[in-house]
C-alpha cells in the first residue's frame, strides 16, 4: 500500500536556489496534484491546507514534491522566504 509521507523540510528560503523546481500556485494544478496524492493518502487532513508547491519534474512525473501554506492573514499565495515546507513523499508500506 501507498502512504503519503510528510516531513518538514525547512524555509523556502532554503530552495531559493534550486533551478530544477517549479513554483506552482494556480488552484486547479495544485489541486490537481493533491488529488493523486490524497488518493494514495486516503484522506490525509495535513493536505487541505495546502496553497502552493515547488515540484521538479523528471521524465515526465513528479519526482520532488513540496509544499507550503500562507498564514491566515496573508493574501493570495504569494511564497514569502520565510514560510516552512514540507515535502510530501509516497513510500510503500506492506500490509500486515
Amino acid at each position: 500500500m501507498l502512504e503519503t509521507i510528510i516531513s518538514y523540510a525547512g524555509k523556502i528560503a532554503d530552495l531559493q536556489n534550486r533551478d530544477d523546481l517549479i513554483l506552482l500556485t494556480d488552484s486547479q494544478d495544485v489541486k490537481e496534484i493533491l488529488d493523486d496524492l490524497i488518493f494514495f493518502a486516503q484522506s490525509d487532513e495535513y493536505l487541505d491546507d495546502i496553497n502552493g508547491l515547488f515540484v521538479s519534474v523528471h521524465d515526465g512525473a513528479y519526482g520532488e514534491i513540496y509544499a507550503f501554506s500562507k498564514s491566515p492573514s496573508d493574501e493570495g499565495t504569494v511564497p514569502y522566504l520565510t514560510l516552512d515546507i514540507w515535502k510530501l513523499e509516497l513510500v510503500w508500506m506492506p500490509i500486515n
